[in-house]
């Protein structure tokens, strides 16, 4: 007999301590979820928060606030609703799941996520109403975030076409930019409509727009206010022959290409940060890696400014050194056929 009771004791204890274990497990994922439960006893007028509904309101543990109370917390431009919805459940038993904000005991607001269902009795009369309350502020956040993003991702394609316009490139090259700008233009839209949710998923459209400068058909450079080049696209790197490592910064490219000329070249791009729309500013000759002496015409635009606050600048060039050699040419064919008119007419 003694053994049996000693069996049913530490089947006992046991059974307790896996029941607090499992309690434990339930309370920190809704602390790591901001999120918890809540009940209305329709007879007694008072609402059962858990603790971390109480968390969410700024509420010590064990808070029980009147069903008034509970409603007036919700931002005035929730209020109405809720209160209706809620209505709604007592009355008819209907259901509801809405996001709306609250404005804590200390007067922040937050963003919240409730559900609710009725409680009936037996009889199938309502009693009670119960539900979940999770803060969801942090995936709003995410959510402003992803619009931020998508938004300069945005001007920098309406920029990319605006000097691609200035540049008159020819038609066929025009019209396959178009295209593939039309093409990462949606997969970008695509990618950040599967982002809402995660830091993560908005790290894979960072990468993506990443991808969409480096693989740009002509020259691109994203540089920073102070000196810093945060991104230069593949073309940029083939036709000067300098590699990334050898270009962490505007002073490094303005040595390499622009030798004894790098200071008045640096003077002409640090006006750029002023600029509060598109210019072009002419050609300007560079020196490659190997050696040659090639003709680029360079565009700028500004983007706005990074979250550190330096303004950002996004530059793009064309290689016209054939195009210019053939333009001196036809001048200088003008130039001679002018002076045979010329010496025709003389005679």
């Amino acid at each position: 007999l003694l053994h049996s009771i000693i069996h049913d004791i530490t089947e006992r204890r046991q059974a307790e301590m896996a029941s607090r274990e499992s309690a434990a497990l339930v309370r920190m994922a809704g602390r790591m979820g901001r999120l918890g439960g809540w009940r209305v006893k329709l007879a007694e007028g008072r609402v059962l928060w858990s603790d971390e509904v109480a968390s969410i309101h700024e509420k010590p543990p064990g808070y029980s606030p009147s069903l008034e109370e509970a409603i007036a917390f919700f931002a005035p431009e929730g209020r109405e609703k809720i209160q209706a919805l809620f209505d709604a459940c007592v009355r008819e038993g209907r259901p509801y799941d809405v996001e709306l904000e609250i404005v804590t005991a200390h007067g922040r607001r937050v963003a919240v996520h409730t559900v609710a269902s009725a409680v009936r009795d037996a009889g199938g009369r309502v009693i009670g109403v119960e539900g979940a309350f999770q803060d969801i502020t942090e995936r709003r956040q995410a959510e402003a975030n992803t619009r931020r993003l998508l938004a300069e991702l945005t001007e920098t394609q309406r920029a990319q076409l605006s000097l691609i316009e200035d540049h008159k490139k020819a038609e066929v090259e025009r019209e396959q930019l178009l295209a593939r700008t039309e093409l990462s233009r949606r997969t970008l839209l695509s990618v950040v409509e599967d982002q809402r949710r995660s830091e993560a998923q908005l790290g894979e459209s960072e990468e993506r727009f990443r991808r969409a400068v480096l693989d740009s058909p002509f020259p691109i450079m994203l540089h920073a206010e102070n000196g810093s080049i945060l991104q230069v696209s593949n073309s940029w790197c083939e036709v000067t022959g300098y590699t990334r490592e050898e270009l962490p910064t505007i002073a490094a490219w303005t040595e390499r290409a622009f030798g004894e000329r790098k200071h008045l070249v640096q003077a002409e791009i640090d006006r750029l940060f002023g600029l509060t729309h598109r210019v072009a500013e002419g050609d300007f000759p560079v020196r490659t890696k190997c050696g040659d002496i090639r003709t680029w015409e360079f565009s700028s635009a500004p983007l706005g400014a990074l979250p550190d606050g330096r303004r950002l600048v996004i530059s793009m060039a064309i290689d016209v050194t054939e195009r210019r050699a053939a333009e001196k040419q036809v001048q200088e064919l003008n130039v001679l056929l002018e002076k045979r008119v010329q010496d025709r007419t003389a005679q």
